[in-house]
Order: C-alpha cells, then sequence, then structure tokens
C-alpha cells in the first residue's frame, strides 16, 4: 500500500470525474462476481498522486484462498508488454521516440 502523502484528499483534487471512476469500480465488481475475474486491483492516479485504490476478489495468499486486500500481491507478468506498449506509444506521439528506434 503506498504511503498516504501518494493519495489525493478526494478523486475531484486531481481532476478524476467521480461517477466514472465509480463505474470503473461497479464493472471490476460485476466481472468478478460473473466469475471472469478471481480478484483485481485498481488504482487511478494522475499528477503524482492516487485518486482512489481499491482491491476486490479473493486470491491465494501462503497457499490459501482469501479476500484480497490492499496489501495483496498481484504477479503482473503477463502484463507487461501491454504497458511498455502504450508507454512506447505515448513516446511517439509525443516525438520522444521513433518506430525505428
Amino acid at each position: 500500500m503506498p504511503a498516504s502523502q501518494f493519495f489525493a484528499e478526494r478523486p475531484e483534487e486531481i481532476g478524476l470525474n467521480p461517477d466514472k471512476v465509480q463505474a470503473l469500480f461497479d464493472r471490476a465488481e460485476r466481472e468478478i462476481k460473473e466469475g471472469l475475474l478471481p480478484a483485481c486491483q485498481l488504482a487511478i492516479s494522475r499528477n503524482g498522486k492516487i485518486g482512489l485504490m481499491r482491491t476486490l476478489g479473493r486470491a491465494i495468499q501462503g497457499g490459501v484462498e482469501k479476500p484480497a486486500t490492499d496489501e495483496t500481491f498481484f504477479d503482473i507478468m503477463p502484463f507487461t508488454k501491454a504497458i511498455t506498449s502504450a508507454a512506447a506509444w505515448i513516446l511517439m506521439q509525443g516525438g520522444k521516440l521513433h518506430p525505428e528506434d
């Protein structure tokens, strides 16, 4: 869990629309209830501050299935390619990276 100084008081403080943030959390909850995801951890940040963070579902911790918490570690290795690709696109849009690089 990040330290409290990294959290905004309210999502609006960093320019997030609370209704849209809640819609995202509602969708995550729905997908867990429908069995599409066992658990998920969402953190939405902007300008160096976390607007909201929530952990949902159940995860195997120490060989035992328990409710997931903000302290639960999630393995994100399968998603590193997507994150790297998104970063590359952002750099290309800003002219700091070129496809031939």
